[in-house]
């Protein structure tokens, strides 16, 4: 199956997004292990945590204020 039009522009940016966020982890990975010396579950924890955090701000629970064509509701 392939895409056409803004399907394609999306599953490409999608690609690269997830290369790019493969090579983070493997780097990230290597470079605490290597040469910080952090153990395996420490990695591990650091970088959930740290993604934890990372994703809470984007997500909102509930709005406060609703601004819909110029008018505060």
């Amino acid at each position: 199956m392939t895409f056409r039009g803004p399907a394609r522009v999306l599953a490409s940016a999608h690609l690269v997004n997830s290369i790019g966020d493969g090579a983070f982890y493997v780097s990230s990975v290597l470079f605490f292990s290597r040469v910080v010396g952090l153990s395996v579950l420490e990695i591990g924890i650091g970088l959930t945590v740290g993604w934890a955090v990372g994703t809470h701000p984007r997500v909102p629970v509930r709005p406060k204020r609703m601004v819909t064509a110029g008018r505060q509701n």
